[in-house]
């Protein structure tokens, strides 16, 4: 396996996933549980976005998410079907990608910089984008939490809210 790690079950730590991590979680729903790609992409992205919802930040919607998910999983199948070739394409392949595993796996919106949430989080995701080691997320706002809860609760009782589902964080393109 190119992350090196045994695949594993769940995100640790507070920090947004790596590619890797994410990786690692996807293969364990697709070699481990036997799942099929399009359901292990869809039990890792479920995974993903529960660590996202908890950092407040504004996320792509779900199907692309799974899509990059197939994507970054391709990449590894790509490499890892020429394992045995030793040239050094190859070998400057398998190094990038090798690399791009420990970036985040940003599923960020496009806009979320420009959305309506507190500037803590803005520096969080910045961060989180250069050097994921330097900082972590702390406990969820309670405070936000509440009033997000009591937002959906109002919208719901007066039927503006058709969705029943829908996170009150994810923006839609």
């Amino acid at each position: 396996m190119a992350t090196g790690e045994v695949p594993t079950s769940s995100f640790l730590g507070n920090r947004l996933p790596s590619r890797g991590e994410v990786l690692q979680v996807f293969l364990f729903h697709h070699k481990i549980q036997k799942e099929v790609l399009f359901a292990a992409a869809a039990s890792t992205a479920e995974k993903v976005l529960e660590v996202w919802r908890r950092a407040n930040i504004p996320m792509s919607d779900v199907s692309w998410v799974k899509k990059k998910i197939l994507k970054l999983y391709e990449e590894y199948g790509a490499l890892a079907k020429s394992k045995s070739r030793k040239t050094e394409t190859e070998e400057m392949k398998r190094c990038i990608l090798r690399d791009s595993l420990e970036d985040m796996f940003d599923i960020a919106h496009s806009k979320a910089m420009e959305a309506k949430i507190p500037e803590e989080d803005k520096a969080f995701l910045e961060v989180q984008r250069e050097d994921r080691q330097s900082c972590s997320m702390a406990g969820m706002d309670e405070k936000l939490k509440r009033a997000t809860e009591e937002k959906r609760r109002k919208r719901t009782k007066d039927g503006g809210d058709e969705e029943e589902g829908r996170d009150c964080f994810v923006i839609h393109p």
